[in-house]
């Protein structure tokens, strides 16, 4: 079991720049958000 301290630490490893991970998740929203209206048009 990892205490919370090595759990925050992991993540920062894995992304270690926040504000790269935010603009990656806006974009991913972007994407799916498009993905949702163009479905939805076909389907009308």
């Amino acid at each position: 079991m990892t205490s919370d301290a090595e759990g925050v630490r992991g993540r920062q490893a894995e992304y270690p720049d926040d504000e790269d991970a935010r603009e990656l998740a806006r974009e991913a929203s972007l994407c799916v958000s498009r993905t949702l209206v163009r479905s939805r048009a076909a389907t009308t």
